[in-house]
Order: C-alpha cells, then sequence, then structure tokens
C-alpha cells in the first residue's frame, strides 16, 4: 500500500446502495462515509478527513488531508 501521495489525488470507491451510498478511500482503510446520494457520500468523506487523520496521528503513516474534493479519484 502506498501512503505517500506526491499528485495529492485519492482513489474513491463509491458503493450504491437501495438506501444509502458508501464512499470510501482505496488507500485509507477506516476511512469510509455514507450519505443518500454519491455527492453527499464524497462531501461527507471530505468533511471526515481532518478527523481521520487524527484518528491515526499515533501511527507512523503521514495521511495528507485534501484540501479539495476534486483530488478524489472516483472508481
Amino acid at each position: 500500500m502506498n501512503n505517500s501521495k506526491t499528485s495529492h489525488q485519492f482513489p474513491v470507491a463509491v458503493e450504491i446502495g437501495k438506501v444509502r451510498v458508501f464512499a470510501l478511500s482505496l488507500d485509507w482503510p477506516g476511512w469510509t462515509r455514507r450519505g443518500k446520494d454519491e455527492h453527499q457520500a464524497l462531501e461527507t468523506l471530505f468533511a471526515y478527513a481532518p478527523r481521520y487523520k487524527r484518528a491515526i496521528n499515533s501511527s507512523q503513516l503521514e495521511f495528507q488531508v485534501p484540501t479539495d474534493i476534486k483530488t478524489f479519484k472516483v472508481f
């Protein structure tokens, strides 16, 4: 797993269910959020990034908080 991002892009998978949509980082396990639609799920994932960084702060991983939702590359 390559956790240092020189391009600062974050590969994100989107899982669309009947009621909810989940957006999950492909490189950062546990960084997952949900929403009523794809846009809301991605917005929620983006907003959660600083909290995720604090949660893994004690590890040796260098997570960079995205500065723009456009850094998500959705698969």
